[in-house]
C-alpha cells in the first residue's frame, strides 16, 4: 500500500517576519531616450514603514546573510567532508565575506552539499552513510543494520549515542519500551527504550527502526541493546504501552524484570473503545468513560469489583456486549500489570 500523508496544507515558517508594513520600493531599468547608449534606473517609493529601521535588522535579513558565491559554497562542502565543525566553518565565512551569516545558514549549506553528493545513492546507501557519520561523530556512538539475507531489505536498524549509554548505566532499574508506527514512507516502526533521569524526565537510551513488529525483529533490537549495555542485568521493571506485541520477547531478554502497562495509554485506549464498541447512548457512553478511568486507577480489589459491576449494568447487563467482552478478554486478565 503506498504511503499517504495525513497532513494538509503547508507548515508555517517560524522565521518569517510578518510586520504588515505598507512601504513599497519599485525599481526598473529604462533605456535612455532618443536612442542613446546606456540606461538609467527609475525608483519609485510609496508608503511609510511601521517598524524601526536599523543596520542590525538590515544585515540580518536572509538575502544579506546567505552565501551565493559557488566557489565559497564548494569550499564549505569540502570542509564539511573533511570533518570541519559548523562553528568553525561559520567563523571562516564571516572572516572571508564580512556577512552576518548565522549557524543555521551553515547547516543549510552543508545539507545542500550532501544532497548533491548523495544524489546517485539508494535509500539504503544513504542510510548507511548517515549511520557511519553518526558513529564517527563521537566516541561510544554505536549503530547496527540487519538485512534480510534473501531480499536484501533492511529488517532492523539500531542506534545509540554515547550519552544514551551513560544515562542507562546511571538509571537502569526502570525501562519504558514504546513503539511508534509509520515513521517514514516505508512504514517502519520506531521501537524505543527510555528511562527516567534524576530530574524525573524521560530520556531515550536506544532507538530501533524495525520493518515489522514481529518477534524476530524485536529480539534483535533487544539483543543489541543488551550487548552494548552491560547494566541490563539491573533492569527490574519494564513498562510498555497497551499495543506492544510479542511482550514475551522482553520477558525472555530480561527475566528478572516485572512487566507493567502504562496506565495513561490503557485509559486512553479504553475510553476510545467506549464510543466504538459500547453500542449505547451518549449518556451511557459518558458514564462508561468515567467507569473505565476508575477501573484503571482502582486502589483496591473491592473498588475494582464494584466498578466492574457498574460497567455491566451500564451496558444493560449484556455479557455479550462487544465492549464488555473485549474488556474481560484482554484487560480483566492482566490487572497485575
Amino acid at each position: 500500500m503506498p504511503f499517504e500523508a495525513k497532513g494538509t496544507g503547508k507548515r508555517s515558517h517560524t522565521k518569517i517576519r510578518a510586520t504588515g508594513c505598507c512601504a513599497r520600493v519599485n525599481a526598473r531599468v529604462k533605456l535612455r531616450r532618443g536612442g542613446g547608449e546606456g540606461f538609467h534606473l527609475v525608483v519609485k517609493a510609496k508608503g511609510t514603514h511601521n517598524h524601526a529601521l536599523s543596520p542590525h535588522t538590515w544585515y540580518n535579513y536572509a538575502s544579506n546573510r546567505h552565501i551565493q558565491d559557488e566557489e565559497l559554497r564548494e569550499e564549505v562542502a569540502v570542509m564539511s567532508r573533511a570533518g570541519a565543525k559548523p562553528k568553525g566553518i561559520l567563523a571562516y565565512l564571516r572572516a572571508k565575506t564580512g556577512k552576518r551569516t548565522v549557524l543555521r545558514d551553515v547547516h543549510n549549506m552543508i545539507q545542500d552539499a550532501k544532497k548533491r553528493f548523495d544524489s546517485g545513492l539508494t535509500d539504503g546507501d544513504r542510510a548507511l552513510k548517515v549511520l557511519d557519520e553518526f558513529c564517527e561523530g563521537a566516541p561510544g556512538n554505536t549503530a547496527e543494520v540487519v538485512l534480510d539475507s534473501g531480499s536484501g531489505v533492511v529488517r532492523v536498524i539500531t542506534f545509540q549515542s554515547a550519552r544514551m549509554r551513560r544515562l542507562f548505566a546511571a538509571f537502569p532499574e526502570v525501562v519504558l519500551v514504546d513503539s511508534t508506527h509509520n515513521t517514514n514512507s516505508n512504514r517502519y516502526k520506531l521501537f524505543s527504550f527510555a528511562i527516567h533521569d534524576v530530574f524525573g524526565r524521560g530520556q531515550y537510551v536506544q532507538h530501533a527502526l524495525v520493518i515489522t513488529e514481529e518477534k524476530p525483529n524485536l529480539a534483535i533490537a533487544v539483543a543489541t541493546f543488551n550487548k552494548n549495555n552491560p547494566a541490563w542485568t539491573k533492569i527490574r521493571v519494564v513498562m510498555t504501552d497497551k499495543a506492544l506485541h510479542e511482550k514475551d520477547v522482553l520477558a525472555d531478554a530480561w527475566p528478572k524484570a516485572r512487566q507493567l502497562v502504562c496506565k495513561w495509554n490503557v485509559e486512553t485506549w479504553l475510553k476510545k473503545q467506549c464510543s466504538r464498541l459500547g453500542g449505547v447512548g451518549k449518556l451511557e457512553t459518558k458514564q462508561l468513560k468515567v467507569i473505565m478511568k476508575g477501573l484503571v486507577n482502582a486502589e483496591s480489589q473491592q473498588e475494582y469489583d464494584d466498578l466492574k459491576a457498574a460497567f455491566l449494568s451500564t451496558v444493560g447487563d449484556d455479557a455479550d456486549n462487544l465492549l464488555y467482552k473485549s474488556f474481560m478478554t484482554h484487560w480483566d486478565t492482566t490487572t497485575e500489570e
